[in-house]
């Protein structure tokens, strides 16, 4: 068995896709399988895999019909073999080789069911990185408070991207990605979040998260702000199915009010007003979620919203995101 998977789910990225590979082929700990799953590519790309594939022997190469980056994750996911399982998109890469040096010595060190990093932000316009500092974060072994830490210094989000999870809780529990929906990390991640006994985190910006002007994360629309709503609706049901009960219940609590803090931004992105109106009249009934925010803009958010209302305080949503972040 290898020490991690890293699952890499590639459609039409041609442009990216060598940057992305040679990004993990570079690391200084090598106990590791990749796993490319082309999902229909039209261009290059899956020809580029399995000349990657023959090139290393640690590379496995799956090809399927186009459907979709759930589909290909979980495709990634039951093919992995490794006790640690990581995902990075393929336009996406890693900063340093030594990434899974550290995150091997973490596990060493925590026996952590997940492990979380911190990301760099890649700014494709104009190739300015943005590098968040959180300062210094110490996880002390209780789930709760370590839970906790994370959230306030919003280094538990909820990309897949950002995390090292056991691929054994993963298989357990059945925990897969919704096919054919948008934000499908949001649910995932919270029930990564209730299952997993213990978290450790390398706080270092070792993922480099490019901002594509037109990739589907910095496209808006009804149907984005559809499926964010619904998975935060799954997320408030997983609280009942999971009976959880405090303390944890309201840390698990400011997890789901970071991505209602999150859909409040994106509603300042719908292009009609009526749009705009409509959805907040739709996300309303959820508002006190925000009372549990952990993170600086949350809270900030959820203080303008008993001042002066939601509706006014979503006005403010993008300005307080954009200082925050």
């Amino acid at each position: 068995m290898k020490k991690f998977s890293v699952v890499i789910p590639v459609y039409n990225v041609e442009k990216y896709l060598d940057e992305c590979v040679k990004s993990v082929l570079s690391q200084t700990f090598t106990d590791y399988e990749v796993i490319l799953v082309d999902d229909g590519s039209t261009d290059a790309s899956g020809d580029m895999c399995d000349g990657y594939a023959l090139s290393d022997d640690r590379i496995k190469v799956i090809h399927k019909q186009n459907g979709g980056l759930s589909s290909a994750r979980n495709a990634g996911i039951k093919e992995a073999s490794g006790e640690y399982l990581l995902f990075l998109d393929s336009d996406d890469y890693w900063a340093s080789g030594e990434m899974l040096e550290e995150l091997n010595d973490e596990t060493e060190k925590t026996s952590a069911d997940v492990i979380v990093c911190n990301y760099l932000k890649l700014f494709e316009k104009d190739g300015k990185i943005e590098n968040k500092k959180f300062g210094d974060v110490v996880l002390k072994g209780d789930k709760t408070e370590d839970v906790k830490t994370l959230l306030k210094y919003a280094l538990y989000g909820s990309s897949a991207c950002f995390k090292c999870v056991k691929l054994s809780l993963i298989i357990r529990n059945g925990v897969y990605f919704e096919d054919g929906k948008l934000s499908e990390d949001v649910e995932w991640s919270a029930r990564i979040l209730i299952l997993a006994k213990r978290f450790g985190c390398v706080n270092k910006g070792f993922y480099v998260y490019r901002q594509r002007v037109k990739s589907i994360s910095h496209t808006i629309s009804e149907r984005n702000l559809d499926d964010l709503q619904k998975a935060i609706e799954k997320s408030l049901h997983y609280a009942k199915e999971y009976s959880l009960e405090e303390p944890f219940l309201s840390v698990y609590y400011a997890y789901i009010a970071y991505q209602y803090a999150t859909l409040c931004f994106c509603v300042n992105l719908l292009p009609t007003k009526a749009q705009r109106g409509n959805r907040i009249k739709a996300i309303k009934p959820y508002k006190r979620i925000l009372n549990y925010g952990l993170a600086k803009k949350v809270r900030l958010l959820n203080f303008i919203r008993r001042v002066i209302g939601l509706k006014s305080a979503i006005r403010f949503a993008y300005s307080i995101r954009n200082k925050n972040g």
